[in-house]
């Protein structure tokens, strides 16, 4: 089965306009966007606070193209580059998350080691798992967004 990917972008509200330019690099290095999210306003972690500033912001960018689920660790790596590819003197402007949408799941890719996920969603029933939790990806607007998403996918074909 093919799953719906997306990226998770975190910054600090101030840059939001730098979004505009992200859009365009997200097409050239990761593929086509669906979907964006409306803005979520988040408390971000300690380290996120201190690396990008306040108050923070995420916003979700869905892809056009389904991938297989084993396809995450690949689209974590990629959006590593991306962070790289806005970073200034070593300081990233710009946090990306990689996850997918799946029937039964929703799934995150982990901060460091590609092969770490975080399950936020699985069987109807919404996970607050506490790295996830931390992180701004437990609230309501996160959920209605996701819910959304999810009811897009029963065209993904089997493989």
């Amino acid at each position: 089965m093919k799953v719906k990917p997306f990226i998770a972008v975190l910054f600090r509200s101030a840059t939001e306009p730098l979004l505009q330019v992200f859009e365009r690099t997200l097409t050239q290095k990761i593929g086509l966007f669906d979907t964006v999210s409306p803005r979520f306003d988040v408390p971000g972690t300690a380290a996120e606070q201190a690396e990008l500033g306040e108050p923070l912001a995420r916003v979700f960018y869905s892809l056009t193209q389904p991938i297989p689920p084993a396809y995450l660790g690949l689209m974590k790596k990629k959006a590593v580059e991306v962070e790289g590819f806005f970073a200034n003197e070593g300081r990233r402007p710009l946090l990306l998350d990689a996850g997918y949408v799946g029937r039964e799941e929703v799934m995150l890719a982990g901060a460091g080691d590609t092969t770490e996920k975080m399950l936020l969603f699985y069987q109807g029933h919404w996970l607050a798992e506490p790295a996830a939790a931390g992180r701004g990806f437990d609230d309501r607007l996160t959920y209605d967004f996701f819910t959304k998403l999810r009811a897009t996918l029963p065209h993904l074909t089997l493989v």
